[in-house]
């Protein structure tokens, strides 16, 4: 946090253009409490956990590392959450859907939980965070659909890493609107 405060405040002293003072301290604001919630505390917590003898498992695996957005979302990132929805929504509705429509439930389930936790505090942008997995989620029917017609992304470690990479990033403006930026994010160090 002290870095995107550091960001900002040097964007006026430098005389920055303010909207590219206000990205910069963003993007490292919200790398910084990603990397301290999600690889970081909750790491600790799980060794917390260990130590009192439960066998609990890291939540996160290297999702850099990912090569495709199927691995990405069940492999890789927030492996509880994955194991719940697979529970929940993907196994129930994959007999009567498929496989890729209970896929693509599983993300607008994803969406919704998100609408509540990102739209609803800040009661603006409903839709947006849900719009996020339903990019995702088309993702990766077309990812699967590309692997039956013998095409995998996953098969060449780097263009899977950017197939990957351009589809969780670009729509993220989606996921953190300007309203939970606005209203969450930026008094954290003073913006807005």
């Amino acid at each position: 946090m002290g870095l995107s405060w550091l960001v900002w405040h040097s964007a006026f002293q430098w005389n920055w253009n303010y909207r590219y003072g206000m990205i910069g301290a963003t993007v490292l604001l919200m790398a910084g409490l990603s990397f301290a919630g999600h690889f970081g505390l909750l790491k600790i917590w799980a060794g917390i956990w260990r130590l009192a003898g439960f066998d609990c498992q890291p939540l996160f695996r290297n999702p850099a590392m990912s090569r495709s957005l199927n691995e990405f979302w069940s492999r890789r990132w927030n492996l509880a959450f994955s194991e719940m929805t697979t529970l929940g929504v993907y196994r129930p509705l994959s007999g009567s859907i498929g496989k890729n429509g209970a896929a693509f439930a599983s993300f607008i389930f994803s969406g919704i939980l998100h609408e509540l936790a990102i739209s609803l505090p800040v009661r603006q942008s409903f839709g947006m965070p849900l719009l996020y997995f339903v990019i995702n989620g088309t993702g990766v029917v077309i990812e699967r659909t590309m692997e039956r017609r013998g095409f995998s992304v996953a098969g060449v470690a780097w263009l899977g890493r950017i197939w990957t990479f351009v589809w969780l990033v670009l729509p993220v403006p989606l996921l953190f609107n300007s309203s939970f930026l606005k209203s969450i994010i930026w008094p954290i160090i003073g913006i807005y």
